[in-house]
C-alpha cells in the first residue's frame, strides 16, 4: 500500500488535505497519549497495561514502528514513564518530541490528518480487532491491531508491546492490504528441514470438514496425550467427517491441527451499540500450521455445527473478513 508519511515537517499534502492520502506514523505510548489528549481527550483502544507491555515482542515492534520497545527495568516502570512523559511539557516530554518532528501545529495541537484518524478510532461505525500470536524464527510474536471504519475512511492502531504503536489512516477500500500486512508472518521451524528446503506438507487437506465437538474434544485429547480417546472420538464422529484426501485419517488431521500449530489469528468485527440497537459482532479465526495459514470456517448447514478447514494466504484475509463485515453492518 503506497503511503505518504507525515513525519517529515512541511508535508503539504497531509496538512492541506487531511484524511485523503494514506499515512503511517510510528509513535511510542507517551506520544500517542499526548496526541489523543490534545485532539480532545479522546478514548482509544490501547494495550496500555503492565501485562501487555511485559508480554510484547521487540522484533515485531521494530516492524511496526521502526524502533524497539522502550527501555526500562520493568514493564510497570516503563508504563509509568510513558504516562509521565505524555503530561510533561518540558524538553524531555512527548510534546517536545512531537513538535520537533513537525507533528504539532503552532498551538500544540496534532496535525489535521492525525486528529482525524484519532477521532475515527474513538468513534467508529465499525471496529475490527485483530489479534495474532505466532512462533517465528525470532521468537514468539504478538500483535494487536484495531481498524476503525466510518464514511469510507479507515484508521488503524497497532501494537506488539503495548508501548510502541503505529497509527495509520487510509481510504476504507485499502483495508484488505492492511489486513494482509498484519497476517504476514514467517513460520518458525520446529523440525529439521527437508532436503529440498521446503516445509513438510501438513496432513489437513483443503476442504476438510470436522464436527465442532470433535475438533474441541480431539485437540484437547492431543494436548493430554490421550491417543486412545482421540481414536474413540474419531470412530464416534466418522460419518460426519469429510476428508478430501483418502490417505489422511481423522486422527491425522486432528493431531496436525494441534501439534503443527505455529500461531493463531482472530479478527473480531463489531458494530457498537447505537440508540436502541444493540452491538453486533462477528468473528474470523485462522490457524498457522507449518505449511501456512488455515481458515477455520464455522458451518451450521449440517446435522451438527462443524468447521471447514481452508488453506489460505495472508492476501485472502480481506476476502474472508468481507462477508462477516457485511453481516454485521446490514
Amino acid at each position: 500500500m503506497a503511503t505518504v508519511t507525515v513525519r517529515l515537517p512541511g508535508s503539504p499534502a497531509n496538512r492541506e488535505e487531511p484524511g485523503l492520502l494514506p499515512g503511517r506514523l510510528p509513535l511510542d505510548l507517551a506520544q500517542l497519549l499526548h496526541l489523543a489528549d490534545r485532539a480532545g481527550d479522546l478514548p482509544l483502544p490501547l494495550r496500555a497495561d503492565s501485562e501487555a507491555a511485559a508480554g510484547g515482542s521487540d522484533h515485531l515492534a521494530e516492524r511496526l514502528s521502526g524502533q524497539g520497545a522502550a527501555p526500562g527495568p520493568t514493564a510497570r516502570d516503563r508504563l509509568a514513564e510513558a504516562r509521565a512523559r505524555a503530561d510533561d511539557e518540558g524538553p524531555n516530554g512527548a510534546a517536545a518530541q512531537l513538535r520537533a518532528e513537525g507533528l504539532l501545529d503552532a498551538d500544540g495541537d496534532p496535525l489535521p490528518a492525525i486528529t482525524r484518524a484519532l477521532r475515527l478510532l474513538a468513534a467508529p461505525e465499525v471496529l475490527l480487532t485483530l489479534d495474532l500470536a505466532a512462533d517465528t524464527p525470532l521468537g514468539p510474536a504478538q500483535l494487536r491491531s484495531w481498524f476503525a471504519l466510518r464514511d469510507g475512511e479507515a484508521a488503524q492502531l497497532s501494537t506488539a508491546t503495548g508501548l510502541d504503536h503505529e497509527l495509520a489512516w487510509y481510504p476504507a477500500h485499502l483495508l484488505p492490504a492492511a489486513l494482509e500486512r498484519a497476517a504476514t508472518v514467517t513460520v518458525a521451524e520446529q523440525a529439521p528441514a527437508e532436503d529440498d528446503g521446503e516445509a513438510p506438507e501438513v496432513p489437513v487437506p483443503d476442504g476438510s470438514r470436522l464436527p465442532y465437538d470433535l475438533m474441541l474434544a480431539g485437540t484437547e485429547a492431543v494436548r493430554r496425550h490421550r491417543g486412545d480417546l482421540l481414536e474413540d472420538l474419531a470412530r464416534r464422529y466418522a460419518d460426519q467427517v469429510v476428508l478430501p484426501d483418502p490417505g489422511v485419517t481423522t486422527v491425522d488431521a486432528i493431531e496436525a491441527l494441534e501439534r503443527d500449530c505455529r500461531g493463531r489469528l482472530r479478527v473480531t468485527v463489531v458494530m457498537p451499540a447505537s440508540g436502541d440497537r444493540p452491538p453486533v459482532a462477528g468473528l474470523v479465526s485462522w490457524s498457522l500450521l507449518a505449511d501456512g495459514w488455515r481458515w477455520l470456517e464455522p458451518r451450521s448447514d449440517g446435522p451438527e455445527p462443524s468447521v471447514v478447514v481452508h488453506r489460505v494466504a495472508p492476501a485472502e484475509l480481506g476476502r474472508v473478513v468481507a462477508p462477516v463485515l457485511a453481516r454485521v453492518v446490514r
